[in-house]
């Protein structure tokens, strides 16, 4: 028997229903509403539906919940099971897209091939064996784990590198083997250059960082197509690697094919982050830590696009795009979250209200990094005067240590001292 969704109700249904279109809509409306309500979650409700589903043997729709919360994951750094599949695509990560924006001879990976693909890597390679082995091991021991990692990536680009289509490509992946040849130049490519993008490291002086982007990039080159882009899309999307990526790749890109992949790339980035801005401009509410986490790319890309260019026009219409969603966020914290939450019951505030009106200053305290990040601080100032101006109130009947910590939060150091140091004088006073 069935079960279907239809009109808020779950019903059954015996065999094949006469107007399966029905149902399929009706489904998917139903997830999509589901997606709405998951979006606008806290923080810690999202961890909890997230190890739920991870806990689920067969996910099936329920990765359509997940979709739309996945740079939310990333920027609060959720922990997530460790299997042999997530290590092993995870360098291409920044690659990988749900189907729905996924878009031909572009160099990304549709979520859709990860079983498929991950099924070709494992079959008939008995050093997969070994890496089951040693997967317990590599949740505690970051020597294991980066023994795992090697030998997954270097068996996956071996692997794929010879594969063709499977017979069942079409139905699993909903693909074109013309689809297969595009996506495995690119998953390949980057595989092989795994362990070289691992090593760096941001801590590193200028020369070392240079020497090793450039082995990485020559090899790039040297593939050149799709292998090239996914390289550069890689390190685009790296904040502490940008310039340089940017740097070294009009260097390289000698070749006519190589400077348009190298703009290619850009574009590419550049509409991923506007991809996400959108979709965080559509929840009701949304983790400032993400925003935070994609205006620190923006910037650096505009940095590094050069003046008087497409990229810089790209960069600059990233960056209006990230201040009108970083306005709007800090009006909602502020006015709609902040405020309401420090409303009390007499002379007394309740730890639930507590609770809420810390969580929105630390939300405004992120949001304010993010405004002075895209040099619009003052803007944010004047936005968040209101609660400050409340929060140094004497005459506001709020606790002093209260406003004293939610001043703290704020990233208002001196004020809060100057709060408590006010209800010292007032004590003392009274006292005497």
């Amino acid at each position: 028997m069935l079960l279907f969704v239809h009109k808020k109700k779950i019903l059954p249904c015996y065999g094949i229903p006469h107007d399966w279109a029905i149902v399929m809509s009706s489904l998917r409306h139903e997830i999509r509403t589901l997606s709405s309500s998951v979006r606008s979650a806290s923080d810690e409700q999202i961890a909890q539906v997230v190890a739920t589903i991870d806990r689920m043997e067969k996910r099936g729709v329920a990765d359509a919940l997940v979709a739309p919360l996945r740079g939310r994951l990333r920027a609060l750094a959720v922990r997530r099971p460790q299997t042999l599949r997530r290590i092993s695509f995870e360098p291409l990560d920044p690659l990988i897209l749900n189907n729905s924006v996924w878009k031909r001879e572009q160099p990304f990976v549709p979520r859709s091939v990860l079983i498929p693909l991950f099924d070709m890597m494992r079959r008939g390679n008995p050093e997969f064996a070994h890496a089951e082995m040693l997967l317990p091991r590599a949740e505690s021991d970051s020597t294991v784990r980066a023994l795992l990692c090697t030998m997954l990536w270097r068996f996956g680009a071996g692997a794929l590198r010879i594969a063709q289509p499977p017979h069942d490509w079409r139905q699993t992946s909903g693909l074109s083997d013309q689809d297969f040849r595009s996506i495995r130049s690119v998953v390949v490519g980057v595989l092989e250059q795994a362990d070289r993008l691992r090593a760096l490291d941001p801590r590193a002086d200028e020369t070392q960082i240079l020497v090793q982007l450039r082995e990485i990039l020559i090899a790039a080159a040297r593939s050149g197509g799709l292998t090239w882009q996914a390289i550069l899309v890689l390190l685009f999307s790296n904040r502490d690697f940008v310039a340089y990526a940017v740097r070294l790749g009009q260097e390289l890109a000698i070749a006519p094919e190589l400077a348009i992949g190298l703009n290619a790339a850009f574009s590419n980035v550049s509409a991923v982050l506007q991809n996400r801005l959108d979709g965080l401009s559509e929840a009701a509410c949304f983790s400032p830590l993400e925003l935070a986490d994609m205006v620190d790319v923006i910037v650096d890309l505009e940095a590094a696009a050069g003046p008087r260019s497409e990229r810089k026009r790209i960069a600059e219409v990233l960056r209006r795009n990230a201040n009108q969603l970083c306005a709007k966020a800090v009006t909602q914290t502020i006015d709609r979250e902040l405020m309401p939450a420090l409303k009390r019951d007499g002379n007394e505030v309740q730890p639930e209200v507590q609770s809420l009106a810390e969580a929105a200053a630390r939300s405004a305290r992120t949001l304010g990094l993010v405004a002075e990040r895209l040099g619009v601080g003052d803007k944010y100032e004047a936005r968040a005067r209101k609660a400050i101006v409340f929060l140094n109130d004497p005459a506001n009947c709020l606790d002093p240590v209260d406003r004293a910590r939610l001043l703290e939060i704020m990233g208002r150091g001196t004020e809060a001292r100057e709060v408590l140091r006010g209800a010292g004088r007032a004590l003392e006073v009274a006292v005497g």
